[in-house]
């Protein structure tokens, strides 16, 4: 009987911590932790505002003298007489100004990153397919 009743207890005690635990994980969920910036209002910015926001485009479409798209990844800035009229962002452009945020675009080390820095996914070289055919033939080394 004394042993049923230490098992009961201990069992109480296991419900009881498991509630408690899942109540403070719950509450923790319920309140975001980290807060990052999605709303991402251009309208209205020159080029140079834009530029500073976001950095240098990846592309510039020209359509008329008064009319071009700046382009960022797969996301797009219109302008029309130097001032944003529009923009689809795909995510390139909210990550580049979440980023903005986090780095000095002052410092000297800033500025010597961003000279010597190789996108890794960016091919050195082109191959030609007769190329790519040969290697694909040869196997691994």
């Amino acid at each position: 009987m004394c042993r049923a009743l230490k098992h009961l207890l201990f069992v109480s005690l296991l419900l009881v911590s498991q509630q408690l635990l899942a109540e403070r994980v719950s509450a923790q969920l319920a309140e975001p932790q980290v807060k990052i910036k999605t709303e991402l209002d251009l309208k209205g910015l020159k080029q140079e505002q834009v530029a500073e926001k976001l950095g240098k485009p990846d592309q510039v479409n020209t359509k008329s003298k008064s009319q071009f798209q700046w382009i960022y990844g797969q996301s797009i800035v219109f302008f029309q007489d130097d001032a944003v009229i529009a923009w689809s962002d795909n995510g390139d452009l909210s990550s580049r100004a979440n980023l903005a945020t986090i780095r000095d675009r002052s410092s000297a080390d800033y500025a010597d990153f961003i000279r010597k820095w190789k996108n890794p996914w960016t091919p050195i070289k082109t191959a030609k397919p007769s190329e790519v055919i040969d290697l694909m033939l040869q196997g691994p080394e």
